[in-house]
């Protein structure tokens, strides 16, 4: 009994590891199109606003007082973003893991709360770097760019 359960233990593993190679492309995959979405996203939000950031840079508002100002936002649906991904997440990889797992051999479906705060983490860093990029273009408003 105990070496049947040790040769089913193996060969899970072993159809397994071809799977592993796949999540990581896919993880891959989606930190480059995050990365170009995002920077679309925070490019046309300054775009969007650059009426409205350069009338407050005419009314007396520092360089820094509008990037921080841009910057809140920019925090606050991060934040959002991340709290709606570990949601959606959580049922979409309970469901997933329920339909694929075999009779004989479960899978651990208990939420990681390490994991969660990992992701939180990883995401926050990314959309910082994104935001830091996209934000120079504040810098460079002109107060004669009022049309």
């Amino acid at each position: 009994m105990i070496s049947s359960n040790v040769s089913l233990y193996r060969s899970s593993m072993n159809a397994l590891t071809p799977l592993r190679y796949i999540i990581l492309v896919l993880i891959i995959a989606a930190g480059v199109m995050a990365y170009f979405i995002l920077m679309n996203l925070a490019n046309m939000y300054i775009n969007q606003k650059k009426r409205e950031l350069t009338v407050m840079r005419i009314n007396g508002f520092t360089t820094k007082e509008v990037i921080s100002y841009v910057a809140r936002e920019a925090v606050v649906t991060t934040f959002a973003g991340i709290l709606l991904g570990i949601g959606v997440g959580a049922v979409c990889g309970y469901l997933i893991l329920r339909f694929v797992e075999h009779p004989s051999a479960g899978f651990y479906l208990t939420p990681s709360l390490s994991a969660w705060l990992c992701s939180a983490g990883i995401t926050a860093l990314y959309s910082i770097g994104i935001y830091a990029l996209s934000l120079r273009k504040v810098k460079d408003l002109k107060l004669t760019d009022i049309d």
